[in-house]
């Protein structure tokens, strides 16, 4: 008879092992909402938009052609720029799309989420992020024995945890990260805020 190995064996040489003061740490954050979706929390995780990224989400939102070169147009353009790079307006922004901890989304046709498992005894506790949502947010926490499942979480700290916990190179932390929120920014000040 042949034998089936059922086990996956993954190399971890490389990777810095995750103390469990930052676990503890994640996992308070992940059981506990804070109202820092806001100003004072996210802008000193914010670098500051290029003029290129600017014209790279004109683009993208088809209203490039507002950042064409025209002298008429030129003093609008760059108090334009101005306001983007200092995050005018950044509070409305955030305001507008605050998470709703009551809010359940159901997503039928795309998988963008991001998903944590944590074992403790009998019972197995997954938090679900949404990443097509602002920063993932709210984080939703169910129960697999119980089927419980709690009202979301709102908590950006624990984008700031699982920033530092994954490699640079990742694509989640890219995600997860609040310098994601900028972009956001950018498309929404450039759809709803510039006006000739």
């Amino acid at each position: 008879s042949k034998s089936v190995a059922d086990t996956n064996n993954i190399n971890v040489d490389g990777y810095p092992t995750i103390s469990k003061v930052r676990i503890e740490k994640l996992l308070a954050a992940l059981n506990a909402s804070k109202d820092n979706f806001n100003v004072e929390f996210v802008t000193p995780f914010l670098s500051r938009p290029t003029k290129a990224e600017i014209l790279e989400i004109a683009r993208k939102v088809n209203r490039y052609e507002m950042f064409t070169d025209s002298d008429s147009e030129r003093e609008d353009r760059n108090r334009w720029f101005k306001e983007m790079c200092g995050f005018k307006n950044l509070n409305s922004f955030l305001a507008k799309y605050k998470p709703d901890p009551n809010d359940i989304s159901v997503t039928v046709d795309a998988w963008d989420f991001m998903r944590l498992s944590c074992v403790s005894g009998k019972d197995t506790i997954r938090f679900d992020s949404q990443l097509f949502k602002p920063a993932g947010q709210p984080i939703r926490k169910f129960k697999m024995r119980s089927y419980d499942t709690d009202k979301g979480v709102v908590n950006l700290e624990v984008n700031t945890i699982i920033t530092d916990l994954l490699p640079k190179k990742s694509l989640l932390r890219k995600n997860i990260s609040l310098e994601s929120l900028k972009e956001e920014y950018l498309e929404w000040y450039i759809k709803n805020e510039l006006h000739f």
